[in-house]
């Protein structure tokens, strides 16, 4: 039975100074076993968890022995994916304490709660990194026998997940591996009873490294599909159900997972464990293809993350990962993010209607502006009096804009001397009436009112010198 709150003992306040170089920040967490602390050397400044187990606790035939071989595990095993212990022993007041590696991070069990199931690939990263560890700890001589959710921490490193394995109080010891002697004897059930293989069930004393494999199956299960592979309302028909091994396909409960990844889940988690994996090794080599997608999708989220959908490249790129109960890194938000704070939910929509006006607008303007090019090249050959003259006549009228007065361009060409014997130049093709019409309409600033007979047309540009230019008679040209 759980302890009344008020019989606990109390905590260490923030600032206080114990085993004389840790100073307490803050209380991460507190049970009736015991309180851990996040604590600052005092020297070193790093930050390091502080497991201190209440005296009451202490006194409990074997939690003293477990308490102390969680240092011993992670000291033995020296993997990264294992919460490293840096010192143990007795603070000033009697407390047995552990000193250990500060993970920053969440739970896979806080991170299942807050999300719901896991995409696939993402989940065979995360346990495949477990895997690691685990196998490391098999290497060693040891057997962890209480792997679970809340005993996975999912933390960041290099903006990717990176698992911590926690907790190895009643890790099972090889004595012929590790010179320890265990302290499980034959009939005791040791872990938690949802994650246990069918022969921790039975209580046999024979336990090997594929009760860690089963335990990594059943959370591979639960985490694909939000439940657990069985449940009961007392241990004695839950012990009943992990012994027939009768789970329900994992395809029946989500028909959208990849039949490999199944097959994968159910024979970790096989009744016979001559019919699972032979090693954490073994599993994670089989969820290897699946790990492999989901560093294909990580990177290419991060990619996407550093350039927004309109092809500026953000200034920092978004990690593909953080942590929902304790933040690691700070988010940079993305272009439609930050629209979507000013201008609402459809702030995308809003920016592509943005872009294609101004890209209307620009078409437009540069039509414009070439049409204009064209009418001044052509009124740029009028005799300047004429012109003059057509609009001191018609600046009196404030009705309506000056009147312009254009000569006729006609469509053949004027007959015009030449000496004898000299050939003339070729004729030039002049735009015809309704072009100079649409000229001057599209411009809206010159209006055509009346055509005169008398106005030569103007001479084609060309690029090719004519036979007048190449016998030197250039100035005879009455063109010119």
């Amino acid at each position: 039975m759980r302890e009344p709150p008020d019989s606990r003992p109390p905590t260490l306040t923030p600032g206080t100074v114990v085993a004389g170089k840790l100073r307490i920040v803050r209380t991460v967490g507190a049970g009736g076993m015991g309180v851990v602390y996040e604590v600052e050397h005092e020297l070193t400044k790093h930050r390091r968890a502080l497991k201190v187990l209440h005296a009451r606790a202490a006194q409990q035939p074997g939690v003293l022995e477990r308490f102390f071989r969680e240092a011993s595990a992670a000291g033995r095993i020296g993997n990264a994916h294992v919460a490293e212990a840096f010192d143990a022993g007795r603070l000033d007041s009697g407390e047995p304490y552990l000193l250990m590696e500060l993970v920053d991070g969440e739970t896979l069990d806080q991170r299942l709660q807050g999300q719901g199931v896991l995409r696939h690939d993402e989940l065979a990263e995360l346990i495949g990194q477990a895997c690691e560890g685990v196998q490391a700890a098999h290497e060693a001589g040891i057997v962890h026998r209480d792997l679970k959710p809340e005993n996975l921490i999912v933390a960041t490193r290099d903006g990717a997940p990176f698992v911590k394995i926690l907790d190895f109080g009643i890790s099972k010891f090889d004595a012929e591996r590790t010179g320890s002697m265990g302290i499980t004897t034959e009939g005791l059930v040791m872990g938690t009873p949802y994650y246990m293989s069918p022969e921790q069930v039975r209580g046999a004393s024979l336990i090997d490294v594929r009760t860690d494999v089963y335990a990594l199956g059943v959370i591979l299960y639960e985490c694909s599909t939000g439940v657990r592979p069985y449940d009961a309302r007392s241990i004695e028909a839950l012990a009943v159900f992990i012994h027939e091994g009768n789970a329900m396909p994992l395809l029946e409960r989500r028909p959208s997972l990849p039949a490999d990844f199944c097959a994968i889940v159910h024979r970790a988690m096989a009744k016979d464990r001559d019919n699972r994996y032979p090693s954490a090794r073994a599993l994670s080599e089989a969820l290897s293809p699946f790990r492999a997608r989901a560093t294909r999708r990580r990177d290419s989220d991060a990619g996407a993350a550093g350039t927004s959908k309109v092809g500026r490249p953000s200034s920092r790129r978004l990690p593909a990962l953080s942590s929902a109960s304790a933040p690691i890194s700070s988010v940079t938000p993305s272009t439609d993010a930050a629209l979507a704070a000013t201008m609402g939910g459809d702030a995308p929509g809003r920016r592509a209607r943005m872009v294609r006006a101004a890209w209307l607008i620009a078409a437009t303007a540069l039509l414009l502006g070439a049409i204009g090019a064209v009418a001044a090249a052509l009124f740029a050959r009028m005799p300047s009096a004429r012109v003059s003259a057509a609009i001191s006549a018609n600046a009196g009228s404030a009705s309506h804009p000056p009147v312009v007065e254009l000569a006729p361009l006609p469509l053949t060409p004027s007959p015009t001397p030449s000496s004898a014997g000299t050939p003339r130049p070729p004729a030039a093709t002049a735009p015809s009436l309704e072009t100079v019409r649409a000229v001057a309409t599209a411009t809206a600033v010159v209006q055509v009112t009346r055509v005169d007979a008398s106005f030569p047309a103007p001479a084609a540009t060309s690029t090719v010198k004519s036979r007048v230019d190449q016998t030197g008679l250039a100035g005879e040209n009455p063109f010119r």
